[in-house]
């Protein structure tokens, strides 16, 4: 999904942009908004990841321009798509923005659904034909490697004994590279970040270049294969080393070298599983696989180590596995029974027990981990769509739980992420209705208090917490709980029960919008049409016609 900022000192023309067409239609997400160009410009430093951005040409501190001009001169921020608003259409301010890379040029009084929808649409095809070069930058240049290295990510992924002339081929490439004395194979995992500070192609230049820095400086012949931002295979050898003992001490030097750099360059946590040695080019796909295996005891394990054949775990006994699978799936029942009875306490300790014997369950595979838990989820999914709820409505807003479970990296994300996900359903099915009954919060009390004397005033959430006492963060959760409806749609409901009376009275539009705190005739008739179906003009029509 494409992100997107607004900037404009018009907390109205904000509210506006939000609500005037469907933004999730356009797989377009509003993550932030601004009120000058200096505000827009911190955040785009600090975090580089807006794909549009909707700006005003005239505001406090910094300007549209500037704002254009220093993300221009920025190296720190991707060059988002410019969509432009102002207060008039001269020319030359337009031709200035569209030299410095501006999109396109929306005048406010002529900013309508159809207009901005058009805009929106060349902004998408724009940033899907970036998303296509960059694309076929980055596979013409395989992140650096030669062609020889991309042998590895082509030898993982064929079986040996189905297609031994392949593979036959592959590992004589690669053993002409970095020959096959003291053969040793690793898979390297860096633990994904929740909010990415960087982009997947800074990260992966930086842990190239740690690779190569490392290896280099000590003569380890070496390849490697860029699976994804977070996972590595590197295939080395050691034909300086005559014993196993100084093979080993080698390897393990160069690891933790590596490992620690990444970790300080990047403040982020690795994890590495190694191989043992071997002297023959047949044994390279043999090597993979002992690397990968012992790189997926992160899952149980967490991040921050290095993970040798020693560490290997031992096998479950299948008959104890099925049993505890078992054990797993009467607890499930047990815990969705109690889940709809509204047993707060007996669900929360069902799911700790169905948690301590996942936990307790460390060392076998996680694909094992991960179907119990798969069955988890298709439970509590079913009493979800039972209760007529999606996934993607929950607060989590999650959309794909099967697949996030399939992604994560460990277990001890995975069991907090499932914490979450079912406070969220319960919150959802049970807290959200039964909480509406129940008096309101003080805070909650005098910002209804608030509305209900001022709405047809100038009014924001910002100046309710202000007068309320309360951050905007707070009161904004606690409004949606407590009221069962967002702050705005509570001040919108109030504006448009009076618009409607004002209508009755025959009150001219434009009237009516001052009196009911409305700037714009044209934003009135959108939130008036949107929450009742009919224009202003048409729903007076409408009343006449029953009177």
């Amino acid at each position: 999904m494409f992100k997107m900022m607004i900037v404009d000192d018009e907390p109205l023309l904000r509210l506006a942009l939000h609500q005037m067409i469907p933004w999730h239609d356009f797989n377009i997400q509003i993550v932030c908004e601004a009120n000058d160009g200096a505000e827009a410009i911190s955040f785009l430093r600090q975090h580089g990841d807006i794909d549009v951005v909707i700006t005003d040409i005239k505001m406090p501190k910094m300007s549209g321009i500037d704002l254009l001009r220093e993300c221009n001169a920025s190296e720190i921020c991707k060059p988002p798509v410019w969509i432009i608003l102002s207060a008039n259409s001269d020319y030359e301010i337009v031709r200035h923005t569209f030299l410095l890379g501006a999109l396109d040029y929306i005048v406010k009084t002529e900013l309508d659904e159809e207009h901005l929808i058009r805009v929106v649409t060349k902004a998408i095809q724009t940033l899907k034909l970036k998303s296509t070069q960059r694309i076929s930058h980055v596979e013409a240049n395989e992140w650096g490697r030669t062609k020889t290295e991309q042998y590895i990510s082509k030898l993982i992924h064929i079986n040996p004994e189905v297609e031994k002339f392949e593979y036959d081929q592959l590992t004589a490439r690669i053993c002409e590279s970095i020959g096959e004395v003291n053969q040793v194979a690793a898979v390297m995992c860096i633990k994904r970040q929740t909010e990415p500070w960087m982009s997947d192609t800074k990260k992966g230049s930086i842990v190239a270049q740690t690779i190569q820095t490392v290896l280099h400086s000590m003569s380890i012949p070496f390849l490697y294969d860029r699976q994804d931002a977070d996972n590595y295979v590197l295939f080395l050898t050691l034909p300086e080393e005559r014993s196993w003992s100084a093979s080993r001490y080698k390897i393990q030097f160069a690891f933790q070298l590596i490992k620690t750099r990444i970790e300080q360059y990047m403040n982020m946590k690795v994890s590495i599983g190694v191989s043992d040695t071997a002297n023959s080019r047949k044994d390279w796909r043999r090597l993979y696989d002992q690397a990968k295996q012992l790189a997926a005891k992160i899952y149980f394990e967490g991040f921050g180590r290095i993970f040798y054949p020693e560490h290997a775990h031992v096998e479950q006994d299948s008959t104890k596995l099925t049993a505890q699978k078992e054990e797993i799936k009467r607890i499930i029942v047990d815990f969705i029974r109690f889940f709809s009875l509204e047993d707060k306490l007996a669900w929360e300790h069902k799911l700790e027990q169905i948690m301590k014997i996942i936990v307790r369950n460390k060392g076998s595979d996680p694909l094992v981990t991960k179907e119990v838990l798969a069955d988890f989820i298709w439970g509590i999914g079913t009493f979800l769509y039972q209760k007529g709820l999606r996934w993607d409505e929950l607060d989590c807003k999650i959309s794909y739980p099967f697949e996030a479970i399939e992604n994560s990296q460990t277990l001890e994300d995975t069991l907090i992420w499932l914490r979450q996900i079912c406070h969220s359903i319960y919150s959802a099915t049970h807290e959200s209705r039964n909480t509406r009954d129940e008096p309101n919060s003080l805070p909650v009390l005098k910002a209804k208090q608030l509305v209900d004397s001022h709405y047809r005033e100038n009014i924001n959430l910002s100046f309710i917490c202000e007068m309320v006492g309360v951050s905007e963060s707070y009161l904004s959760k606690q409004f949606s709980k407590e009221v069962g409806c967002t702050f705005v749609q509570y001040v919108t409901n109030h504006r448009i029960e009076e618009s409607k009376r004002l209508l009755r009275m025959n009150m001219k539009i434009s009237d009516i919008c001052e009196q009911i705190g409305y700037l714009n005739p044209e934003h009135f008739s959108r939130v008036f049409k949107k929450a009742t179906g009919y224009s202003p003009r048409a729903y007076r029509g409408k009343f006449r016609e029953i009177v």
